[in-house]
């Protein structure tokens, strides 16, 4: 393992999540990204020990929890993601399954809001969006409905930036 660089602070970022290398949805949050393998205790009587019959309690590797990352964005008219998860609660096997998550800000002294670079890349595998939630409709108000997708996925990569 090698010493770690100087660290960059992410600040502003847009996160886009491409699939076959086309992007189909920004997002302003990233509510969460859990990664997750359960511990289990393991408890053993120490029969060779310097104090026999001494009792051992350790944490060993259990069960791997799906990787969920969950994102926000202001509800707009694109259905893409709409699209996407009713192929996958019609059971279609050509529903697309891995997508990229590009982390990105704007680039230093940038003008154009559009002039942003990669900070980081997560690649999701067998990837699909479990869950679709919009809150924050209300007739007769100005304000902004909020539209979150929960992605459920098989293991998450950290790629380099230029995914």
């Amino acid at each position: 393992m090698t010493a770690p660089g100087p660290l960059q602070i992410v600040s502003a970022p847009r996160f886009y999540i491409q699939i076959d290398g086309y992007p189909v949805a920004s997002f302003q949050e990233m509510s969460s990204m859990v990664s997750e393998v359960e511990a289990h205790e393991y408890i053993a009587c120490d029969m060779g020990g310097p104090v026999p019959g001494g009792i051992n309690h350790t944490k060993q590797y259990g069960k791997i929890k799906p990787p969920e990352v969950t994102l926000k964005r202001g509800f707009d008219a694109d259905k893409t993601l709409w699209l996407w998860h009713y192929r996958v609660r019609l059971n279609d096997p050509a529903a697309p399954q891995d997508c990229h998550l590009n982390v990105v800000q704007s680039k230093p002294g940038a003008k154009d809001p559009g002039d942003v670079q990669n900070v980081m890349c997560f690649q999701l595998w067998q990837a699909w969006p479990k869950k679709l939630d919009i809150t924050g409709l209300k007739a007769g108000d100005g304000g902004v409905a909020i539209q979150t997708v929960t992605l459920v996925c098989d293991r998450i990569d950290f790629l380099p930036a230029n995914g």
